[in-house]
């Protein structure tokens, strides 16, 4: 789980497949949060 300026994030992984719950967010910043995260190599 995580804090940004934005959101309040939790992440889990079940069997390789992580899911990621995001709090108190616009779709539009959760898009672009999901990029960077893609990005990064964060997630897939």
């Amino acid at each position: 789980m995580w804090k940004n300026e934005i959101n309040l994030v939790h992440a889990t992984c079940f069997q390789d497949i992580w899911s990621a719950d995001i709090d108190s967010i616009s779709k539009r910043n959760r898009y672009d949060l999901i990029n960077q995260l893609t990005t990064k190599d964060v997630i897939q």
